[in-house]
């Protein structure tokens, strides 16, 4: 029996920090994540990342704390399969190649097929074998330990509010443009994606595909191409799915799109759009959300395009 009872704590512990550490993984990006489920087409279903950030934070805490630990465990399986299947669906009909289970976390690794639904049903597994496991105790500190839960999901609220209206058009971050400034393409990483030439000039745009400031920028961004401001334009998209098919559709652009790459490019820049300007395979200007035309570009910054 207490055997049982230690092995029915580690699993409700392990159940309800999963989710905890998923939640709190996705308030630091919450757009991001927002972005991710996006992709499985359904109109305004991208709204909900909020409420389901903050679900899955109530349901881990009240796991770790053992509050209603039966009831929790039985929503907690009834997600899981919710997510699995809903995952499913936009893996196989919608192309989404990203859960955004844990945010960038080893997004490499989580957003794997087989990892994430191994994981998924080894977690319904453990949820079973807690639920047979499930012994009805007296808690005396219920009260409190709810009280602890909500004043910790309110402070999860707060800054999931501040993560969630966080704008590219904010006070611009000096350090933001410091880990791109001056660098070579090697040096940032964005040489895997694209062949650079060290006669030429570029303009690399980083950008997601439910992103309004990026695609209010792509009109912009064609441009300087367009008339002959810069050799050429690489764009990096970050998302895929029917936000991808929608930009194909309706946007035209001028230069290689490298889609399929999305986990190494959010690594980048987490920052849309991101746009950096390529003189001699080095980063000379840093841009950081909507672009202007190149004629009120010109007119305000300055900087020399001109090979040579």
């Amino acid at each position: 029996m207490f055997k049982k009872q230690i092995l029915f704590n580690i699993i409700v512990l392990f159940i309800g920090l999963t989710f905890a550490f998923s939640a709190m993984l996705k308030l630091v990006n919450i757009s991001q994540f927002s972005n991710t489920i996006y992709n499985y087409g359904i109109p305004y279903i991208n709204y909900l990342a909020p409420i389901i950030v903050i679900f899955e934070l109530i349901l881990g805490l009240h796991l770790l704390f053992f509050v209603n630990v039966k009831r929790f465990l039985l929503i907690s399986l009834i997600t899981i399969l919710f997510f699995t299947i809903f995952y499913a669906y936009g893996y196989f009909f919608k192309d989404v190649q990203e859960c955004g289970c844990f945010g960038n976390f080893l997004t490499n690794f989580f957003d794997k097929p087989i990892v994430l639904f191994g994981k998924n049903i080894f977690l319904i597994i453990l949820n079973l074998i807690a639920i047979k496991l499930f012994v009805p105790k007296l808690d005396k500190d219920k009260k409190l330990k709810t009280i602890v839960i909500y004043v910790i999901v309110s402070f999860g609220m707060f800054f999931l509010g501040y993560s969630f209206n966080k704008s590219v058009d904010e006070v611009y971050d000096e350090n933001f443009e410091a880990q791109f400034l001056n660098k070579s393409v090697g040096e940032v990483g964005i040489d895997k994606f694209y062949h650079f030439s060290s006669d030429s000039t570029y303009i690399a745009f980083i950008f997601s595909y439910t992103c309004p400031h990026c695609l209010n920028t792509v009109a912009n961004v064609n441009l300087y191409k367009q008339f002959g401001y810069v050799n050429n334009i690489i764009y990096l998209p970050v998302g895929g799915g029917q936000a991808k098919l929608d930009f194909d559709k309706n946007y035209k652009i001028i230069g290689p799109k490298i889609d399929g790459a999305s986990p190494a490019i959010s690594r980048i820049s987490g920052t849309y759009p991101t746009i950096l300007f390529i003189k001699n395979n080095n980063i000379i200007f840093v841009n950081e959300g909507f672009i202007s035309a190149p004629i009120v570009f010109f007119r305000t910054n300055n900087i020399d395009l001109t090979k040579n």
